[in-house]
C-alpha cells in the first residue's frame, strides 16, 4: 500500500473554503520547508444554461436555447469569464451583494453580451490564441463589495452603476 486516505465526516472549521494538506518528509528536501505550487480552479459560479466553460462556446440549440436564442437559465459551473464572476460577486448573499441586490437588478442579458466578448479568441502574441479576457484572482482580504466588482468589473473595460 502506498497512500492510505480517510475521509472524516465533521463540522467544519472553514466553511465554504477549500484547504488542503500536504505531508513530506523534510529530509528529502535538505531539512529546508518545500516550496509547493498549486493549480487552482476557484469557485462554482452561476454560468448561462447554453454555455460551455471548457470551449468557451454558447450553444444556439439545445438546453438553455428558445429559437436559437440564450433563454435567460443558468447552471453551475467553474469559469473565469470575468461577466460571470461579476455576477457572482454581484448577487451571492456570503461574500457579496446578494443581501442587498436580487438578480432583477443585474442586467443579464447584456452581461451576456460582454461575457460573450470576453470569450472571444484573440491572438496571444506567440502564435496561439487566447481569450480575450480572463478573471483568475485570489481574493485574499475582506474589502468593500462594492469597490471588488468595480475593480472586476475594469477587468472587461466595464463600469457598475446603480439604475435603480
Amino acid at each position: 500500500v502506498e497512500a492510505v486516505a480517510e475521509v472524516v465526516d465533521s463540522d467544519q472549521e472553514f466553511p465554504l473554503t477549500a484547504v488542503g494538506c500536504v505531508e513530506y518528509d523534510a529530509q528529502q528536501f535538505g531539512g529546508d520547508i518545500a516550496k509547493i505550487a498549486v493549480l487552482m480552479r476557484g469557485r462554482i459560479v452561476r454560468v448561462p444554461a447554453n454555455y460551455d466553460p471548457e470551449t468557451r462556446t454558447y450553444a444556439t440549440s439545445g438546453a438553455g436555447t428558445s429559437n436559437g436564442i440564450w433563454d435567460g437559465t443558468f447552471k453551475e459551473a467553474y469559469t473565469n469569464n470575468p461577466a460571470w464572476v461579476c455576477y457572482d460577486l454581484a448577487l451571492n448573499p456570503y461574500y457579496g451583494l446578494g443581501h442587498r441586490i436580487d438578480a432583477t437588478m443585474v442586467d443579464r442579458w447584456n452581461l451576456y453580451r460582454i461575457a460573450q466578448y470576453c470569450d472571444q479568441m484573440v491572438p496571444n502574441g506567440m502564435g496561439g490564441m487566447h481569450p480575450r479576457m480572463t478573471c483568475n484572482i485570489y481574493l485574499q482580504k475582506q474589502a468593500d463589495a462594492y469597490a471588488v466588482l468595480q475593480d472586476l468589473s475594469n477587468i472587461f473595460h466595464g463600469m457598475s452603476t446603480w439604475d435603480g
